[in-house]
């Protein structure tokens, strides 16, 4: 794909596709995992509370 007037309709559909796939990792993250709730504030703090909160759900 050299412009966006390359793509194609099936191509289109695939990175839709694959995209949406992604937003509902997110949602789930964020309902399942309460990861929204959470009051740290740098970034390491923020890394732990993600990775504890994926562990727990795992």
């Amino acid at each position: 794909m050299e412009s966006l007037n390359d793509v194609t309709e099936e191509d289109y559909q695939l990175i839709h596709s694959c995209h949406w796939h992604v937003e509902e990792y997110h949602r789930a993250l964020k309902q399942e995992c309460n990861l929204e709730n959470f009051q740290v504030r740098n970034a390491q703090a923020v890394l732990n509370h993600i990775f504890c909160s994926l562990v727990a759900f795992a």
